[in-house]
């Protein structure tokens, strides 16, 4: 079952976030006032979840990345964690490429 949207709600919403932004600019999305981002939001709502995915994932591909799944030791999963921790603004695929890349950089050659 689903919900209708209540746009005005959405909006009074958001410009309580522009004020909170306001007063603690270290919180703030992007350094942009959330409510500018009106058409975006209206557009993310009106368009279904599938369709979404699917232009973000032809997105991806066009920047040449790739989707891998990998199951990880727990190791390896507290390795992942502590590196993200050091960059909370990169992506998890960010910092798994940049580990490899440095891992094969250094790697000795026989």
């Amino acid at each position: 079952m689903t919900c209708p949207v209540d746009l005005p709600r959405i909006r009074r919403a958001l410009a309580k976030l522009d004020r909170i932004a306001v007063e603690h600019p270290e919180i703030r999305h992007c350094g942009q006032p959330w409510a500018n981002d009106m058409n975006q939001l209206q557009e993310t709502i009106m368009t279904p979840g599938k369709e979404r995915i699917a232009k973000y994932r032809a997105k991806q591909r066009e920047k040449g990345l790739k989707t891998v799944n990998v199951f990880l030791t727990p190791e390896a999963q507290a390795a992942l964690n502590k590196l993200q921790s050091e960059r909370p603004d990169a992506t998890m695929g960010d910092v798994i490429s940049d580990a490899l890349l440095i891992a094969i950089a250094t790697r000795k050659q026989p």
